[in-house]
């Protein structure tokens, strides 16, 4: 792995600059984030611009004999009106259920913070986070759930903050790229698509 310092057109290729070495290719893929890729072009004036919010993420390894057996799909999100540090669960174990077929565990996600929480649960313990985590499930699946352990992360800028109007910029922006370097294609999440994660 290399880091990337640079991205630019060279006649009908793409130039890939590293930090030791260039690269010459046919065609490139871009899926970065807005904030990670325009510091790699070579763009005097780029007006479009995206906020973002970040996560605090904790993991959750749950009894499956705790979990309430009437409950199995993706999972859940809480309205903002709620007022809740808590944004959603994801039940990994529903969602992917291949990867532990006959474990007597159940898997889960919940993601706290957001615009308008993180400020808030980024000064909480990992102690404060998981009793406020599983007090809200609890209350929300109307169960008692055994947890057997848990992992706790932070996804630093997840989620972006869509401006009025963005639509018309990112458009500006990507007919204008298309026009200077038609070999590079721009993905991901601040465009069209998937991306990757930082």
């Amino acid at each position: 792995n290399k880091n990337v310092v640079g991205v630019s057109g060279e006649d009908e290729k793409i130039k890939v600059l590293l930090e030791e070495e260039e690269l010459l290719a046919d065609y490139v893929v871009s899926t970065l984030p807005l904030p990670h890729l325009l510091p790699l072009l070579d763009e005097e004036e780029i007006a479009l611009s995206l906020k973002y919010s970040s996560l605090r993420v904790l993991s959750l390894l749950i009894e499956r004999e705790s979990f309430p057996k009437r409950l199995q799909g993706f999972g859940y999100l809480i309205p903002s009106e709620e007022g809740v540090e808590l944004l959603g669960t994801v039940f990994d174990s529903f969602v992917f259920p291949a990867q532990d077929p006959k474990s007597s565990l159940i898997k889960a996600t919940l993601m706290f913070g957001g615009s308008r929480h993180f400020e808030r649960v980024k000064k909480l313990s990992e102690d404060e986070l998981f009793l406020k985590g599983v007090e809200l499930l609890n209350k929300h699946l109307k169960a008692n759930l055994k947890v057997v352990d848990r992992e706790f992360f932070t996804a630093k800028e997840a989620i972006a903050q869509y401006p009025v109007g963005y639509k018309k910029e990112k458009e500006r922006f990507l007919d204008e790229m298309k026009n200077k370097m038609p070999n590079f294609f721009i993905q991901g999440t601040s465009f069209n698509g998937v991306a990757v994660n930082d």
